[in-house]
């Protein structure tokens, strides 16, 4: 094992060797012994991180060690495919000045003597070169897969003049999965088609400063080395080093990045590694990156190159391994088929056999065609991995024997395969309540299958619900398909649900936490649901068409509680109404003129690791404040700018921003009361948290932020007022408000609606944190400051202010009063976009009369804080009055 991590160490050292050697070549001169060269250099390098990363994954037995490994290969494979490029660029620059070079001596005049020469001509070596084809990925969506599939797409597809555009929309439809399937499955299969459908497709993927976002996040979330050797070093230089070229490609300029990128991957060095790169420094200047990249380069060749020494028998001392597998090092290296000690994939005898003869050897060693292991068949393989030519469950050095089919078309013909061994028909779905540790009312979507042996329940709404995780005396394993292992479970909790649109009883399950049930259902959206057999009210699940993520995915002994006998069905091949105690269920066969068909060339079993978001943004040249709004984001922000009027005093009225055609708001004062009983419990049996959560209520009439309704308001429709139920939240570590007042506008009422899904929520118009922290660092003179309780300064018309009622008393045996917020307030879904909207007013109204707060209002602000300063104290103290004034 150590030996082949080591190997793979000295393969990836030699791979940045050559990229650098392909980096410092001139394309308009290379010559056609020079690209052969490189070539053959790119070829071999390949083929050997092939075989040592199907070597390492014989070996390996830890799952997260396996994962890792699939992960390394990937950034290897997107370095291997950016050199491909670049030599066939290069090769393309080659035969063009072949050609010029034909069309000269064809030209020479008669008289000119032509010199004689011994050498063949120079077209003999680039009519022998035949470049590999392009392997172009499936794109599922994900922002940071775009950039290798656009790029490998243009070269395979987009690029060449004897493919038509039908073809090649049909092309780019069968690569495509997901979201970006979804969104040109109505595009007809015309050549005028295919140049709108791939520039729709650009315009939602191509996203510099997400692309950017990503790459970053690869450098900044990369693991701290703990163990010091050549591949943990190798994974950092390469992560580094992949991440700064995608960059560069997006035309980015990262020359002036080195002192910040030297001092993220320095962090990440283990102790020993950062002091002997401290200690290899001439002096305390920040050194380049070039110095690093040189320093990590020589430190992997080192370490490559120095074998671990062998314990002597006198003192080693055999570690006892008890009801354990043996360790994959003591296993004796034996090929199954020749018995000679070295791997199977590596046999002589297998790689020089023809077809026919491979496939004698493999079957009369009962061999699994798909791991060359015994002892199981191809159809009963758990390994991961396929062919990395065709993705088949073969090995790959078995492709030419079972991966070429019988009708195998040549590789420039351009056809597609319409799937249909599958319908991806109706799941049973019902959204249903449960409540968090703070009484506060959750959605959860649950999908029933009938032939699950337990419940299921994700880490995500386990932890938004908070529930009490309890461990399993050992891990559980999932199994799905022929005992396949899916993923393990270590945990549990007992989950309390609620139907939404019956008065069942609540269901009481014990779940097992797992980190992802499946990625939605249905697995696309339907475009035709006019089934009139489906009843339109009591559904457990309305969206039951509309793909969306799944919470909880309950069992047999679940369905067969809940099913009642009404079942209601239309049409053949139509889906079917089943009554339960949570609602109508739909479920069953949908028409395929109601989806888009599945194109595609192979099936993939892969889990996608959710990746790490900073916000990050640095050098970037897209201006973050000049993103296309949505519709809804502007029609927020004309609302805004038609509504608001300034008061007398100096102070912004503004109006909720409600969404047109709106679902009509049910009664909320019910569970507003109820969860008020639940406060008053609460506080009965923390005296501190009741006097401070107390006081604040009382600075809040006091101060005039909110007022009794009048009596003759008491008695409005539901729809015409919203009770906000309200709970306290505290934060030890804050050293001004430990005790907060959080209002709840996401408690639906009655009819399902809740406050916050009739509200627009607006735009992002601040800055990144990132970016406002990075600017206050360069000041001279910085000011940080905040501005208190910025929400309750701007009042909200009071036209909408019985949107915003709450119920309070001062004590238990008091009758409970109803109150009405007069401000905007924190924990509806406008509130951000209101309050920042009008401190950005603010600033335009005061323009000319303080430019210098005006700058600071708009760029150095983040919501209620201020990270400013100037280059002088005279200037600091200008903008300080400026500011104040305003």
């Amino acid at each position: 094992m150590v030996n082949l991590k080591n190997q793979r160490a000295g393969y990836k050292g030699g791979l940045s060797i050559l990229k650098r050697q392909v980096d410092g070549v001139d394309i308009s001169t290379m010559t056609v012994l020079s690209y052969t060269l490189l070539n053959d250099r790119l070829k071999d390098c390949r083929q050997k991180l092939e075989q040592n990363h199907f070597a390492l994954l014989e070996e390996l037995t830890d799952q997260a060690e396996v994962d890792d490994q699939v992960k390394n290969q990937m950034d290897v494979e997107e370095t291997l495919w950016s050199l491909q490029e670049v030599l066939i660029k290069a090769y393309e620059g080659v035969t063009a000045r072949v050609s010029s070079q034909q069309a000269r001596q064809t030209a020479v005049p008669v008289n000119t003597p032509i010199p004689t020469s011994t050498a063949p001509p120079i077209t003999s070596t680039a009519q022998k070169i035949k470049l590999p084809q392009l392997q172009v990925p499936k794109f599922a969506g994900k922002i940071e897969d775009w950039m290798l599939f656009r790029n490998r797409f243009i070269q395979a597809i987009h690029r060449r003049t004897d493919i038509s555009g039908s073809d090649k929309l049909q092309y780019l439809l069968s690569f495509l999965e997901g979201e970006p399937a979804a969104m040109l499955s109505a595009v007809g299969l015309d050549d005028s088609n295919y140049d709108p459908a791939w520039d729709q497709l650009t315009n939602r993927y191509e996203h510099q400063r997400e692309l950017i976002y990503n790459y970053v996040t690869k450098i900044v979330s990369h693991p701290i080395i703990t163990h010091r050797s050549s591949s943990t070093l190798s994974s950092l230089e390469s992560t580094v080093r992949s991440s700064l070229d995608s960059i560069k490609a997006l035309s980015v300029p990262v020359q002036h990045w080195d002192a910040m990128i030297v001092s993220i991957v320095v962090s990440k060095l283990d102790e020993e590694s950062r002091l002997r790169f401290h200690q290899s420094l001439p002096d305390k200047n920040m050194p380049p990156l070039k110095t690093l990249e040189d320093f990590l380069a020589k430190e992997i060749i080192d370490l490559t190159s120095t074998k671990p020494q062998e314990p002597s028998n006198s003192q080693a001392k055999p570690k006892q391994y008890a009801n354990k597998r043996e360790k994959p090092d003591d296993r004796p290296l034996s090929c199954y088929i020749c018995k000679e000690p070295h791997y199977t994939f590596k046999c002589p005898k297998l790689i020089s056999a023809k077809d026919p003869e491979k496939k004698k050897l493999i079957e009369a060693s009962k061999l699994c065609s798909n791991c060359l292991r015994p002892g199981h068949s191809w159809t009963l393989c758990k390994s991961n991995f396929t062919c990395i030519h065709c993705r088949k469950k073969h090995h790959s050095l078995l492709h030419t024997v079972y991966g070429k089919s019988k009708d195998e078309k040549p590789a420039n013909a351009a056809f597609t395969t319409e799937v249909k061994l599958m319908n991806h028909g109706l799941k049973p779905t019902a959204v249903l309540s449960s409540y968090d540790n703070q009484g506060v009312a959750v959605d959860c979507r649950c999908l029933l299958d009938q032939c699950s042996g337990g419940n299921f329940i994700t880490k995500a709404m386990a932890s938004r619900l908070g529930l009490k995780r309890q461990k399993l005396q050992q891990p559980e394993t999932i199994e799905g398909l022929g005992g396949a292992e899916v993923t393990t479970s270590t945990e549990y909790a007992e989950v309390h649900l609620l139907s939404k649109c019956t008065k069942s009883k609540p269901l009481k399950i014990s779940a097992f936490i797992v980190p992802t049930i499946c990625t939605s259902a249905p697995a696309f959206k339907f475009c035709d649901q006019s089934w009139n057999h489906i009843p339109t009210v009591g559904l457990a699940d309305p969206q039951y068409a509309v793909p969306r993520g799944v919470d909880l995915l309950l069992s047999t002994g679940v369905y067969s509680e809940i099913i009642l006998s009404p079942i209601l069905r239309g049409k053949p091949n139509e889906p079917i109404a089943q009554e339960s105690t949570l609602g109508w269920l739909v479920y069953g066969h949908v028409p395929e003129d109601s989806a888009s068909p599945t194109l595609c060339y192979n099936i993939e079993s892969s889990t996608l690791d959710a990746e790490l978001r900073r916000f990050w943004e640095m050098e970037s040249t897209e201006n973050p404040k000049a993103k296309v709004l949505t519709p809804e984001q502007a029609a927020c922000e004309e609302h805004y700018n038609k509504s608001t009027t300034r008061e007398p005093d100096g102070t912004y009225t503004v109006r909720l921003p409600f969404k047109p055609n709106s679902r009509p708001l049910g009664n909320s004062k019910f569970q507003a009361v109820r969860r008020l009983e639940a406060l008053e419990a609460k506080l009965g049996k923390n005296p501190t948290l009741s006097r401070d959560y107390r006081k604040s209520m009382r600075e809040l009439i006091d101060e005039g932020h909110m007022e009794l309704v009048p009596p003759e308001e008491l008695h409005l429709p539901d729809s015409k007022c919203y009770y906000l139920p309200h709970h306290a939240v505290v934060k030890d570590s804050s050293t001004t408000t430990k005790t907060r007042i959080v209002f709840d506008a996401s408690a639906r009422t009655t009819s399902g609606e809740s406050l916050n899904q009739q509200l627009m929520v607006g735009a992002t118009i601040q800055d990144d944190l990132f970016g406002i922290l990075c600017r206050w660092r360069q000041w001279n003179v910085p000011i940080s400051a905040d501005i208190k309780k910025m929400y309750l300064f701007v009042n909200v018309h009071p036209e909408d202010r019985n949107f915003q009622r709450i119920l309070w008393r001062e004590t238990n045996d008091k009758p409970v009063r109803v109150y009405r917020l007069k401000k905007v307030t924190f924990g509806t879904a406008s509130a951000p976009f209101q309050a920042i909207r009008t401190l950005h007013k603010l600033a335009e109204d005061y323009a000319t009369e303080f430019p210098e707060a005006v700058r600071a209002l708009k760029e150095d602000f983040y919501v209620d804080d201020a990270m400013t300063g100037a280059n002088t104290v005279d200037e600091a103290l200008t903008l300080q009055q400026q500011l104040l004034s305003l």
